[in-house]
């Protein structure tokens, strides 16, 4: 058992991908999105849309507006 919940971890999706999370965190997050397949769509959404984001910019950072607005439309949202 987990000791993540659905929300914390839909917030932490973006900290994971741009491995800003610790050990632990990493950990407690990989294995709820293990057990949960709602918060594992989003994570497997939100890893596509990053790596056609880098495919697009050829690893430069896309511009936050943009970034912020196709997560928003993902239903990222705080």
């Amino acid at each position: 058992m987990t000791t993540m919940d659905c929300r914390t971890a839909k917030k932490d999706i973006d900290a994971y991908l741009d491995g800003e999370l610790g050990d632990q965190e990493c950990k407690d997050f990989m294995d709820h999105v293990d057990d949960c397949a709602d918060c594992r769509d989003k994570f497997r959404s939100s890893k596509k849309s990053i790596n056609l984001l880098q495919l697009v910019y050829n690893d430069s950072v896309p511009p936050t507006k943009l970034r912020e607005n196709i997560f928003g439309k993902l239903g990222q949202t705080d």
